[in-house]
C-alpha cells in the first residue's frame, strides 16, 4: 500500500515538477517575443499569427481531463515523457516551417498538447506524495512558472538576437527536452510503494535487531557476575532493551502500515509476546535451578 511519505524523495518528484514548469510554462509566457518575428519572418497577418499563440494556451488546457485518465491508466511519467517529447517534436519541426500555417500546427497545436501532458502530470503526482505538506509541495511546483516567467523572455530575446527565429527554436527544443529527465523522476506510487515496504521491513529488522541484542546481551551477562550490583546492570540492559521494541514498535507499526491497521498489527505482536511470556517462565526456572546450584551471591 502506497502511503505519502510527505518528504523523502517527494522532494524530488516536487523539485523536478518544478523544472518541468521553468520550461514548458516559461516558454507559453515567452511567445509574446517570438510574435513579431514570425510575423516578419513569413510577412503574414497578425490575425493568422495570433493563432498559434491561443493554441498553444488553449489545446493543453482542454485535454486536461484526457491527460487525467491518462495518467490513471499509463501513470504521470509515461505521459510526461510523452509530453516532453511531442514538445520537442512540435518545436524542432517548427524551425522548418515554411508558412504561419504550418506553425499553427506545430508550435501551436503539437508544443500545446505536449505543455498539457508535462504540467497536468506534474501536479498530479505532486498531490500523491504529499498529504502534510502538500500545499508547501505544490507551492514549489508551481513556482517553476514564475521562475520561467521571468528568465524565459530574456533568455528567448538573447537567442533571437544571436541565432535568428529558426535557430532560436531549435536551441528551444533542445531545452525541452529538460522535461523528459524531469519526468524520468516522476517515481510510480507502486513502485514507491514497494520501495516503502522493503524500508518497513528493514526499520523493523534493526529495531528488532537493536532491541533485542541489546536484551541479549543483558541476559547472558547475568551468569558471568558474581554480584549483585552486577546481575543489576546486566538486568538494566535487558531492561532498556526490552523497552526500545515496546515503545517503537506501535509507533514503526502506526508509520509504515498506518494508524487504521495499528491495532491488527500491535494485536499480532502482542500475541507473540503472550506466546514468550507463558513459554519463558517455564525454560527461566530450569535455568535457575541451575544457576543458584553453582553460584552463591556476595
Amino acid at each position: 500500500m502506497f502511503i505519502p511519505p510527505d518528504g523523502g524523495y517527494g522532494w524530488v518528484v516536487a523539485l523536478a515538477s518544478c523544472m518541468a514548469n521553468i520550461w514548458t510554462i516559461g516558454f507559453l509566457k515567452s511567445y509574446s517575443v517570438l510574435y513579431l518575428r514570425i510575423m516578419n519572418e513569413f510577412g503574414d497577418s497578425a490575425y493568422r499569427a495570433s493563432w498559434i499563440h491561443a493554441l498553444l494556451n488553449m489545446s493543453g488546457l482542454l485535454l486536461c481531463p484526457v491527460t487525467g485518465v491518462l495518467c490513471v491508466k499509463f501513470g504521470s511519467r509515461r505521459v510526461a515523457i510523452a509530453g516532453g517529447l511531442l514538445a520537442f517534436c512540435g518545436l524542432l519541426s517548427s524551425a522548418f516551417a515554411t508558412s504561419v500555417s504550418t506553425l499553427v500546427f506545430t508550435l501551436g497545436l503539437l508544443v500545446g498538447v505536449g505543455v498539457g501532458w508535462i504540467t497536468t502530470p506534474g501536479i498530479l503526482i505532486v498531490n500523491l506524495y504529499f498529504d502534510k505538506r502538500r500545499t508547501i509541495a505544490c507551492a514549489i511546483c508551481v513556482s517553476g512558472s514564475a521562475i520561467g516567467g521571468f528568465f524565459m523572455p530574456m533568455l528567448l530575446e538573447y537567442l533571437l538576437s544571436e541565432y535568428g527565429l529558426r535557430g532560436t527554436l531549435l536551441i528551444s527544443s533542445a531545452l525541452e527536452l529538460q522535461c523528459v529527465v524531469a519526468a524520468c523522476l516522476f517515481r510510480p506510487t507502486d513502485i514507491q510503494a514497494r520501495i516503502q515496504e522493503q524500508d518497513r521491513r528493514r526499520a523493523l529488522r534493526s529495531v528488532r535487531k537493536s532491541s533485542t541484542s541489546l536484551a541479549a546481551a543483558g541476559t547472558m551477562s547475568v551468569p558471568l557476575t558474581a554480584s549483585l550490583a552486577g546481575a543489576a546492570s546486566a538486568m538494566g540492559c535487558y531492561g532498556f532493551g526490552l523497552g526500545a521494541y515496546v515503545v517503537l514498535a506501535p509507533a514503526i507499526l502506526a508509520k509504515y502500515y498506518g494508524c487504521e491497521k495499528l491495532p491488527a498489527t500491535y494485536g499480532f505482536t502482542r500475541l507473540a509476546m503472550g506466546f514468550a511470556s507463558f513459554i519463558a517462565p517455564q525454560v527461566n526456572g530450569e535455568t535457575m535451578c541451575i544457576f543458584i546450584a553453582s553460584h552463591e551471591y556476595l
